[in-house]
């Protein structure tokens, strides 16, 4: 879960340890596709962006996620709506 950090370089460190990120063929090569009905298409997706605002207080910003990601939620039995972490309690 970065917190910061340019597609590419999240991309390529994500693949440099061993979890491509879904989709992503071009650093995860065959690894980053899993099969079956998730979708080959790019897996990453700023939820929200939370920052201070120039003349005060904070913007805060949030997303839907794309449709093929959705589709992806949906199969591994993830809420998209859930605003908790979607990963917190399972194990590494």
């Amino acid at each position: 879960m970065p917190l910061t950090g340019r597609t590419h370089q999240i991309r390529a460190h994500a693949s440099a340890i061993g979890t491509p990120i879904v989709g992503d063929g071009k650093y995860g090569g065959v690894n980053a596709h899993p099969g079956g009905e998730i979708p080959r298409k790019l897996h990453l997706h700023a939820r929200s962006i939370d920052i201070a605002h120039p003349d005060g207080g904070r913007l805060f910003i949030e997303a839907e996620l794309p449709p093929h990601m959705k589709t992806s939620w949906k199969l591994l039995g993830f809420d998209e709506r859930d605003a908790e972490d979607a990963f917190a309690g399972l194990e590494e």
